[in-house]
């Protein structure tokens, strides 16, 4: 079960994050497109369009109201469905932390005999050469002229 927690923090967070991102970049535009396009209704046949006369524009009340609630509503519904995906997950592959971890085994090395044969001609090389060095009459240095 703590796997399962971590696994879905660890896919949910980010996932949240960046739908977030994505939901305030859409809360952008959308806000900028609903400001230049909607209009008064209830009086638009009053207005005179010819005139330079400000329009009336709720397109920024609905721009925040995007701004605050895309976010939100992204974030939550990509974070809900990281949970329900890996939820089926489980479900679908099972519990994998119920096996025991094996023991991780000491690796066997075939050439160990070798290895060891090996070291004992090295050792007995060793042992014959110091045995000659021991035996062999130091040269005497004399001087020429």
């Amino acid at each position: 079960m703590r796997r399962l927690l971590f696994r879905i923090l660890r896919h949910g967070i980010p996932a949240a994050l960046v739908l977030a991102l994505v939901g305030y970049v859409m809360a952008e535009m959308a806000g900028v497109w609903v400001s230049t396009h909607v209009v008064d209704r209830e009086n638009s046949e009053l207005l005179d369009l010819s005139e330079e006369a400000p329009k009336p524009n709720h397109g920024d009340e609905i721009a925040d109201t995007f701004r605050g609630r895309l976010p939100f509503t992204m974030a939550a519904w990509g974070f809900g469905l990281v949970v329900f995906f890996e939820l089926m997950l489980r479900l679908w592959r099972g519990d994998s932390a119920a096996a025991p971890p094996t023991p991780p085994t000491v690796p066997v090395n075939p050439n160990a005999g070798v290895e060891q044969l090996l070291n004992q001609l090295l050792e007995k090389e060793d042992a014959d050469r110091a045995a000659k060095a021991a035996q062999k009459p130091p040269t005497e240095n004399k001087p020429t002229s």
